[in-house]
């Protein structure tokens, strides 16, 4: 079972995500998930209006 923990994100190199701005994340919260070898953010939506 996964385990729940809180943490803050201080800087995003997701740089077409909607919530991103000038390399700070602007999510009210956010869903970081193992995926093989290294974490994704599962709340990383792509920023349309690049």
């Amino acid at each position: 079972m996964a385990e729940e923990r809180e943490g803050k994100v201080t800087w995003c190199s997701a740089v077409d995500c909607g919530y991103n701005e000038d390399m700070k994340c602007v999510a009210d919260g956010v869903a970081v998930n193992m995926h093989v070898d290294h974490a994704d953010c599962e709340t990383y939506t792509e920023n349309t209006h690049m």
